[in-house]
């Protein structure tokens, strides 16, 4: 709720609050900063859950690769295709999408670079 109003900072309140944080706890924080301007928050989130070891879930994945795609962060965009691949979630037409959207529109950053 607080996320949806663009209150993060009791968002994170809440979050900090809970004994447990699990996929959807994360994902909730990871999309309310992309959808509400703070990429490094949402980065800084994905990144906490990784290190607390909760797998990624399909929402995760599209959350993070749109955040990559906006930021420009290739590196960081490949990795989320490694594990895209590695979690059997290749044919995920969604996922296909925004793989096929990140890498697009890098390669256009690089025909425009090369002009």
């Amino acid at each position: 709720m607080y996320c949806n109003c663009g209150a993060l900072e009791d968002a994170l309140w809440v979050f900090y609050s809970m004994p447990k944080h699990n996929v959807a706890t994360f994902n909730v924080l990871i999309s309310g900063f992309r959808e509400f301007g703070y990429p490094e928050k949402a980065m800084e989130m994905y990144e906490a859950m990784m290190k607390k070891g909760i797998k990624p879930s399909r929402a995760t994945f599209l959350a993070i690769l749109s955040l990559y795609m906006e930021t420009g962060a290739l590196s960081k965009g490949k990795e989320i295709h490694v594990c895209v691949l590695e979690d059997g979630l290749e044919e995920d037409v969604l996922l296909g999408s925004a793989l096929v959207s990140m890498y697009g529109r890098w390669m256009k950053l690089v025909m425009c670079l090369r002009e």
